[in-house]
């Protein structure tokens, strides 16, 4: 951001009109250097000139909302710098990386591998914010054995992510092999596993007909 200077109290009215003209053209100088923060200029084409280029926002605190008005839009350092909204009800985070420390781990940036669940199985996985400040949460688990596909049974997962509260909602869907599969062995979530740093899938027994699966999450 620029330094800016402006002088309060200009023109002052005791003063010769000559005196404070060095003081009135830093202040008009210094309205155009304002603008020209998040705005195109007063000297841009038209037209372009007085619309918004971009917004910049300053780290700050919850900032409480004023009097006269229902919300405040902000930035506030959480792991980053990310954006929030406040209302009446609650302050949310629009988007991007959670404040918990393990945020660091996680995939922000897509679909990308952040380590292993358990012995002989890959994860990868991503998560975003939602409007509301829902955490919505993915990945898959897949085998890396040959034959059997899926041994043993039980898997954990953990999220790349740790949600604040338990209240969690959970969804997998099994991959069958490439050359097809039998309905016997389906995938399900295991019940009482689900907390906020992670869940068990469950499997019936160990099977070569299923190759791992897919999951979603989405909880706060």
């Amino acid at each position: 951001m620029p330094s800016i200077t402006y002088n309060l109290n200009i023109p002052n009215p005791p003063n010769s009109p000559s005196s404070d003209v060095p003081n009135m053209q830093t202040n008009t100088n210094s309205i155009n250097t304002l603008v020209n923060v998040d705005h195109y200029t007063f000297s841009s084409a038209s037209p372009s000139a007085g619309t918004h280029k971009k917004v910049s926002l300053a780290n700050i605190s919850n900032p409480g909302v004023p009097v006269g008005s229902n919300g405040v839009f902000f930035s506030k350092l959480a792991t980053s710098s990310w954006p929030f909204w406040q209302n009446a009800n609650s302050v949310y985070q629009m988007m991007g990386a959670n404040a918990n420390a393990d945020a660091a781990t996680a995939s922000f940036s897509g679909f990308g591998a952040f380590g292993t669940v358990t012995a002989n199985y890959a994860q990868s996985a991503g998560w975003t914010f939602l409007p509301g400040g829902m955490l919505l949460q993915y990945g898959s688990v897949t085998s890396t054995l040959g034959t059997p596909q899926i041994s043993p049974s039980t898997i954990a997962v953990t999220f790349p992510v740790v949600y604040s509260t338990a209240n969690i909602v959970v969804s997998i869907t099994p991959i069958c092999k490439a050359a097809g599969t039998s309905d016997i062995h389906v995938a399900s979530l295991k019940s009482g596993t689900v907390a906020t740093s992670g869940f068990t899938c469950n499997y019936d027994s160990s099977t070569t007909a299923y190759v791992g699966f897919t999951w979603t999450a989405i909880g706060k």
